[in-house]
């Protein structure tokens, strides 16, 4: 499974499983906390492309470096393309979508509950700048309510939705040609949003109503919004989770941390 991790450190030899998210540790393994270069603390998921990818027409299912979560897509014409390397992604693979039919079901990994905190960060390049598309959304059913999602709209902002367009947090993006790492952070204690970009830490917040919302779990989706509806039209990279109820969002040295692993092995 780790065949191939960049290591900042030695291994240890136990792993504990959190019993929300089976797969990861409840306590970091590696030095400072990381798997490889990866932040550990509230790890979900990570859907990295060099492994767990099935490829049908195009890719039919991509699963998380544990194993446990899974985005699929049966639909050959609907299944976003598979590249094993480009060398302007330093000869590493990627998923691309086209912008009009693509894009990968994952049920309700992203069902947020009870967890108060989280991050969800994207390694992607865009194609088409000036039209509204997502890379994630939490749901494929149309209603505004208790949704929440991941992608830009026709100004040129990436941004993190919450109910509708009123609750979001938005930050500019990179031109097309460069490859971009966003995070965006929920943070149900103090209601805020907050979003990170390549090395700028929380470079904007807003204060909205977050603490009391009620998210639906219904369908993740990678690739399209609500509905099916604006496609993704560019690559995607890699994809990390966090979530849960203590030890808060991901903090300026993880994300810091995280941005220089992927630079080094993505050239960006």
């Amino acid at each position: 499974m780790f065949a191939g991790w960049l290591k900042t450190g030695g291994f240890k030899t136990s792993v504990v499983q959190t019993q929300m998210f089976p797969g990861f540790p409840s306590r970091s393994f590696g030095n400072y906390g990381m798997i490889g270069g990866v932040p550990s603390t509230n790890l979900v998921a990570w859907f990295n492309p060099s492994i767990n990818v099935t490829i049908g027409t195009g890719v039919s299912s991509w699963k998380d470096t544990s194993g446990t979560y899974n985005l699929s897509q049966s639909t050959g014409a609907n299944q976003p393309s598979y590249s094993t390397a480009n060398i302007s992604y330093n000869n590493r693979p990627y998923l691309s979508f086209n912008g009009s039919s693509m894009f990968l079901n994952g049920g309700n990994i992203l069902n947020i509950g009870t967890n108060v905190y989280l991050d969800v960060v994207c390694i992607y390049k865009t194609l088409n700048i000036g039209t509204a598309q997502f890379v994630i959304d939490s749901t494929n059913s149309s209603s505004l309510t208790g949704r929440y999602g991941l992608g830009h709209n026709v100004t040129n902002y990436f941004a993190l939705y919450i109910d509708s367009t009123s609750q979001k947090v938005a930050a500019g993006l990179n031109n097309s040609s460069t490859v971009t790492m966003q995070m965006c952070s929920l943070d149900r204690v103090n209601g805020k949003l907050y979003e990170s970009s390549d090395y700028q830490w929380r470079l904007s917040n807003t204060a909205t109503n977050v603490e009391n919302t009620s998210f639906i779990n219904n369908n993740f989706m990678l690739g399209a919004g609500a509905g099916t509806t604006d496609f993704w039209n560019g690559d995607i990279l890699d994809i990390f989770i966090y979530m849960g109820t203590t030890g808060g969002c991901m903090n300026q040295n993880d994300y810091l941390a995280l941005r220089q692993y992927m630079g080094q092995l993505y050239n960006f």
